[in-house]
């Protein structure tokens, strides 16, 4: 158990002592924390096995809340004394450079993908293009698909978060066809819908402009991954 103030990490090294949080085979510990006796946030420790110690250990930090800089501090002392030269860990954010990043010391590395959206019905709504077929329809959900590629929604309330999948020789006429059926299906079934969302790779230049062509925009949430030097 470590502590500084009123928060205390305290870590596991064994799945029973954490179950809710851990999450496979690579997991290796997870560090809790704790604030006045009520669990604040947590972190999960991963071993990939690279050879590379620069890459061989990543912090799954999406439950860290308020806490990462504690937290984090400890997983990079257990991935130090394993060996590891480097810790990375990937979060959505709207400032590259956050408090608890400097407090850290880490660095961003790259941009994993960014938040693009379109308010609906906004512009006029596009047409079903006739080479897309339904693959799989229940409530609240869709995917839709055209050769190789997929486009899928989930309705949540007035808001519609859209997946996307394709092998890399996929066209833009293919996407663009895939996201106009997506749009105009949640304008004839979900009226009530009126936020689309979707994530973008910074180099999937297909996906950006068939997006931009349907009326899509980049907003300033993205996923960035960091690192902080263990040597």
């Amino acid at each position: 158990m470590t502590g500084r103030g009123a928060t205390t990490v305290r870590i596991f090294r064994e799945q029973a002592g954490a179950a809710t949080s851990w999450s496979g085979e690579h997991t290796v510990a997870v560090a809790v924390a704790y604030r006045h006796g009520v669990t604040a946030g947590s972190v999960q420790l991963l071993d990939l096995g690279a050879k590379d110690p620069s890459l061989r250990f990543v912090m799954l930090a999406e439950l860290a809340g308020d806490a990462l800089v504690p937290l984090a501090r400890a997983v990079s002392q257990l991935a130090r004394e394993a060996g590891g030269t480097a810790l990375r860990w990937v979060t959505e954010t709207a400032d590259a450079i956050t408090p608890a990043v400097t407090r850290l010391g880490a660095t961003p590395r790259s941009t994993v993908y960014r938040w693009w959206h379109r308010p609906l019905p906004g512009r006029p709504m596009p047409s079903v293009v006739p080479q897309v077929r339904t693959l799989e329809a229940k409530d609240g959900t869709f995917l839709v698909g055209w050769r190789t590629a997929g486009y899928g929604a989930k309705i949540d309330g007035n808001l519609a978060t859209l997946r996307h999948d394709r092998t890399d020789d996929e066209t833009t006429e293919v996407v663009t066809g895939l996201l106009s059926t997506v749009l105009a299906m949640l304008g004839q079934e979900y009226p009530g819908v009126r936020l689309a969302r979707t994530i973008i790779a910074p180099d999937d230049d297909i996906h950006t402009s068939a997006a931009i062509g349907l009326g899509f925009t980049a907003t300033p949430l993205q996923a960035i991954e960091y690192q902080i030097a263990l040597s």
